[in-house]
């Protein structure tokens, strides 16, 4: 007895639920790996309700990097996911669970997708069997920070399943239903925006819809030009510029609808970001057009590689610019490329119209990844980016597998056979790779395995291996950096963590000389060996010293706590000395000790003073360069007999340039007039000395 259609689809998806289990199951023991730390466990805006409104107006990185301008990523329905499932648990495997589930409801989908466009169960069913056991996509499953990949692709196949419902049947909440999932697509992942092409292509193929209607005059000839002259000024007919084309408005009216919600996620995107491509490049520089035109050949060559012969696999893949046209691998990839767009050309020609849309499916997907290769990071190539394309491809798959299905009949059990086999070594690569996503340090030993030259990931096992208290395997990790890759352009942070390494073991000389190695490596722009150097003059008791390269690091991350934190700490240190023989010891340190030297420059000038029966206030001008920071909290002043004198209030007003000191009278201060020494410290490890004069009000009158 057949079954029921209702009934054959629930048991496709009993038994896509159990293969979900079979294959990813495990991950549920799985902890959080790489960017789920930053992304999840240190990011408060995912933790509370409250910052709901930080889905749309903010960003993925916003709470770490403490804004978006630094981001490519507006993702919004990547952080709510993380919001909403925080709500109900803290744990690694719930969000793995929920992970799971998203990846059950995309095979459904294109189960569903697929049978509606070739009305045939057992092609749908071998699509979504393809899509969910193909190893390439382990990566996204096990990964909670590919939570963008997975949802777009259940925003995109919803929206798609809706456009043809709304094409078959002319609903408006059809229609409505395609453009908010297109929207919701949109808000996942970037690439997103080129799900209307595919729409395009099912009107045109599919449902042979006219978008355009062209007359015969206008698709077969060229029309002649005739003049009409009016007082020796020659104009031409109106009508020789009519090429006969007309737009069908009736079909064209959902992409109005794409168009609106198109233009409003890159309204939004610019809004939050300020770009719409993302951020200029950093990890491999400026790419020149030929470089462009190499990366994005040869990547999309790679891709495919993948796609049909997916292992081994790995987490990172070492990248290099190039543009060797002539190379064996680029010229692979170019006719890699020719031979998909020749696929597409003929599946039209042959009328197979499904499977051209699903072979276009493929680059429309993919081309995002190879054209925007400044927005792809550090890690050019990744696996992930093929679980949207892979789609495609599993249908392409399915297509010739039910192909040889058809026509060999006298042995399909054969074909059952190897379709069980083919289950069986895609479990057998899966199911052991899920395992090295246990936690980082499995994820890194087992990508520097493959590729050894994946420095960031080598980097940031050491720095799990530091933070474990594997102090000496961390330097082993750091050393094979800095002798393999000396010019890499994070070698920076490389020579930092080198510095922590010796800082921890107290040879504090060689702690110092690999922090002013991170300096100069970063050219000055890291704040994080200031901050280390700040900590390690902590640590001596150095406080002034910590001060200057603590004061550096706030300029370069005015928002990073560890260094506001270390400052705060010396702040009160300061603050707590009360007595003249601390304060006059203070100032002598200031002048004398050999970490500020004296400016001879007049920066600061005195401008006027007003005092009374308890005490002066003095008014200066400052002519300081922009940016110099002074410390108010080591402004001291000196009379003519070397004692100091009580600083009581402090006011700065940044506009006007102006630095206000107010001084109050001890009994002995009354007696007479007298000369006093202003000095202002500043960040650059100067300071300005400044003349003045403290009057009583008896000397006043």
């Amino acid at each position: 007895m057949k079954l029921k259609v209702f009934g054959k689809d629930k048991i496709a998806a009993i038994v896509f639920f159990l293969l979900v289990a079979l294959f990813y199951g495990n991950t549920l023991w799985n902890g959080f790996v790489h960017d789920d730390i930053g992304q999840i466990v240190q990011n408060e805006y995912v933790h509370s309700l409250k910052y709901l409104p930080k889905v749309i107006t903010g960003c993925t990185w916003e709470y770490i990097f403490q804004g978006c301008r630094d981001s490519n990523y507006y993702r919004p329905f990547h952080s709510l996911s993380y919001l909403l499932t925080w709500q109900f648990s803290h744990q690694p495997w719930f969000f793995h669970l929920v992970h799971l589930v998203y990846l059950f409801v995309a095979v459904y989908l294109l189960f569903i997708l697929t049978k509606k466009l070739t009305k045939n169960f057992f092609l749908a069913f071998l699509t979504a069997l393809f899509f969910l056991i193909h190893p390439i996509n382990s990566e996204m499953v096990n990964w909670v920070a590919t939570t963008p990949e997975v949802l777009a692709a259940v925003f995109i196949l919803s929206s798609t399943i809706f456009f043809i419902k709304y094409r078959e049947k002319n609903l408006t909440k059809d229609l409505t239903w395609c453009i908010v999932f297109y929207f919701f697509a949109m808000l996942a992942k970037e690439p997103a925006v080129s799900l209307p092409i595919i729409f395009i292509l099912l009107d045109w193929k599919f449902f042979n819809k006219k978008l355009i209607h062209l007359s015969k005059a206008a698709s077969i000839e060229k029309p002649v030009l005739s003049e009409v002259s009016v007082d020796d000024e020659v104009f031409f007919n109106k009508d020789d510029f009519d090429l006969g084309i007309r737009l069908n408005f009736k079909e064209i009216k959902p992409y109005f609808g794409f168009t609106i919600f198109f233009l409003a996620y890159i309204g939004l995107r610019f809004a939050v970001l300020r770009t719409l491509v993302g951020l200029q490049p950093l990890y491999y520089g400026i790419f020149s057009l030929k470089e462009r035109v190499y990366a994005f050949i040869s990547l999309f060559g790679q891709y495919m590689l993948k796609l049909f012969y997916p292992y081994p696999q790995n987490f990172f893949y070492y990248f290099e610019k190039r543009s060797n046209f002539l190379s064996f691998e680029f010229i692979l990839s170019f006719i890699g490329l020719i031979i998909l767009f020749s696929s597409i050309y003929f599946a039209i020609r042959k009328k197979a119209k499904v499977l051209a849309i699903f072979l276009a499916w493929v680059f429309l997907f993919l081309w995002p990844v190879l054209f925007f290769v400044y927005s792809a990071g550090e890690n050019i190539f990744s696996e992930r980016y093929l679980f949207v394309p892979s789609i495609g491809f599993s249908f392409l798959l399915a297509y010739c597998f039910y192909y040889f299905w058809r026509q060999k009949k006298n042995i399909r059990i054969y074909f059952l056979v190897f379709l069980i086999f083919l289950i069986g070594v895609c479990w057998g690569i899966v199911y052991p790779r899920n395992k090295i996503f246990h936690d980082d340090q499995s994820l890194y030993n087992a990508t520097l395995i493959l590729n050894p030259k994946a420095n960031s990931i080598r980097r940031n096992l050491a720095v799990e291996l530091m933070d474990g208290g594997k102090l000496e395997e961390a330097k082993k990790e750091l050393d094979f950096i800095v002798n393999l890759a000396p010019d890499w352009w994070e070698i920076d942070k490389v020579y930092n963590q080198l510095g922590e390494y010796y800082r921890i073991k107290g040879d504090f000389d060689e702690a110092v000389n690999f922090y002013n190695k991170s300096i100069k490596a970063s050219k000055e722009q890291n704040y994080k060996p200031y901050n280390n150097l700040g900590a390690l003059y902590i640590q001596k008791n150095e406080h002034l010293k910590a001060l200057t390269y603590l004061c550096k690091a706030s300029l370069l991350d005015p928002t990073a706590q560890e260094v506001n934190n270390n400052i705060n700490r010396i702040v009160t240190l300061i603050e707590a000395v009360k007595t003249p023989e601390g304060l006059k010891a203070l100032y002598d340190d200031i002048t004398k000790g050999g970490v500020f030297t004296e400016n001879s420059e007049n920066k600061i000038s005195y401008s006027q003073d007003s005092c009374d029966a308890n005490g002066c206030k003095f008014i200066f001008i400052s002519n300081a360069p922009q940016g110099e920071l002074i410390f108010p909290f080591l402004i001291l002043a000196v009379d003519d007999k070397s004692e100091v004198m009580k600083i009581t209030n402090r006011m700065f007003d940044p506009q006007r340039k102006m630095i206000g000191l107010e001084l109050l009278f001890d009994d002995k201060d009354k007696q007479k007039e007298r000369a006093i020494t202003f000095i202002f410290p500043t960040c650059d490890g100067l300071y300005y000395k400044v003349q003045g004069t403290l009057k009583t009000a008896e000397d006043k009158k």
